[in-house]
């Protein structure tokens, strides 16, 4: 596959995000805690790969993921 042909590869597992459905940089964009400015510079995480923020999705297609210790809700 060409360089170009590739998407945004997940900081924490290292596979390509491959749907902005599993982007955890564009839900922190959309709920307004990354700035249009930011985008570009901000690493690229599945949504699962973040259990701190993927804890609080709440609906019947999203899988539940539980966050231990610390942030844990």
């Amino acid at each position: 596959m060409a360089l170009c042909e590739q998407g945004y590869l997940c900081d924490v597992c290292g596979q390509e995000v491959e749907e902005i459905t599993d982007s955890d940089l564009y839900l922190r964009y959309v709920l307004g805690e990354v700035h249009p400015e930011q985008l570009h510079l901000l690493r690229e995480r599945h949504i699962r790969c973040n259990p701190v923020t993927a804890q609080f999705i709440v609906d019947p297609g999203f899988e539940p993921v539980r966050c231990e210790g610390a942030f844990a809700k």
